[in-house]
């Protein structure tokens, strides 16, 4: 997949960002007398996360009044959010090749070395039934900087 255009995020996708993290913070388990996920470390927050996926793919009912893609792009923002805690990466729209062009929320390397797709990520983990722990992995790689060489400028696309 090819990257063809990235920009800024509108006042209107950030606003629907805003309520995709709230809509998730209700559906991520938080540990007792915890109020909210900013008290958690980032790894945990993830790993809420991907102890949810699990769950739900092994056969736990998808929250009431939720359609599959309203979930993955919720669980994504907050896979997402975790992760601007911990490097400097920020949200922006980009528009991937594809017939018609795929419009998609990234988080892009400041360099523009690399991007990942987080709501793709997560409708990906969804759909998968086999068991891993590629979220929290790909999320301690991004932390780390253990993933394969992105020269700036070069748009590669993790995960």
């Amino acid at each position: 997949m090819s990257l063809l255009e990235c920009r800024q995020l509108g006042p209107e996708e950030e606003l629907e960002l805003d309520q995709l993290l709230s809509l998730a913070l209700e559906l991520v388990p938080l540990p007792p007398g915890l109020l909210d996920a900013a008290e958690l470390p980032p790894e945990a927050v993830i790993q809420g996360i991907a102890d949810l996926v699990d769950a739900l793919r092994s056969g736990e009912s998808v929250p009431e009044g939720l359609d599959p893609e309203t979930l993955s792009a919720a669980l994504g923002v907050l896979w997402g959010e975790e992760l601007v805690r911990q490097v400097p990466w920020s949200w922006r729209m980009v528009q991937l090749e594809g017939e018609p062009p795929i419009e998609a929320l990234a988080l892009v390397r400041p360099d523009a070395g690399a991007l990942v797709l987080p709501v793709f990520l997560l409708a990906r983990a969804l759909r998968e039934m086999r068991e891993e722990p590629a979220l929290a992995l790909l999320a301690r790689l991004i932390v780390t900087g253990q993933y394969p060489e992105c020269p700036p400028g070069s748009w590669r696309i993790l995960g």
